[in-house]
């Protein structure tokens, strides 16, 4: 009966090994938060229909900058085989995803518009009359200010249920 002959333990090789692959998931989180924080920006200035195909073709494409950047970092990637190389960009990835998800929704980022409920009083004006502007207007984040612009003059509702005419811009 032939003897099972396990191979020596290199210590060095595993210490190695193991900086290697910490370093990696390091870059990885960094590199994810970044794109993160950048397709964030990119969320707030684009319109509604193209927010989320643009903001993940962004994330995908930005995989092939992480071989550059591990370079750059001095990780040894010749030795990376398939392994290494998709739990590096599985990190990345969900990394990006969970801080990019966090980062479009309140109290970072608000797009739901406040509702709105007006109601003008009298229905049917007078000639030379006055009319009284009632609005009910919520929001899940808070209102600072309101402002009305009727017949080119802005006016500015306080929370007092008040009007205040202001001048114009011009």
């Amino acid at each position: 009966m032939e003897e099972i002959r396990l191979p020596e333990f290199d210590k060095e090789e595993f210490i190695k090994k193991e900086r290697r692959k910490a370093k990696t998931a390091f870059i990885a989180f960094l590199f994810g938060f970044i794109m993160a924080i950048i397709c964030h920006f990119i969320w707030r200035g684009l319109d509604e229909s193209i927010r989320w195909p643009l903001c993940f073709l962004f994330a995908i494409a930005s995989i092939g900058f992480m071989a550059k950047i591990l370079e750059i970092m001095k990780v040894d990637i010749k030795k990376f085989g398939r392994k290494e190389w998709f739990g590096s960009i599985a990190f990345y990835f969900f990394t990006w995803l969970a801080i990019f998800i966090i980062s479009i929704n309140p109290p970072f980022y608000d797009a739901s518009p406040p509702k709105v409920d007006v109601v003008m009083l009298p229905e049917i004006q007078q000639s030379n009359g006055y009319i009284t502007t009632l609005a009910y207007i919520t929001d899940n984040v808070g209102i600072k200010n309101v402002k009305m612009i009727i017949d080119g003059k802005e006016y500015e509702i306080s929370q007092e249920d008040y009007v205040v005419e202001k001048k114009p811009k011009e």
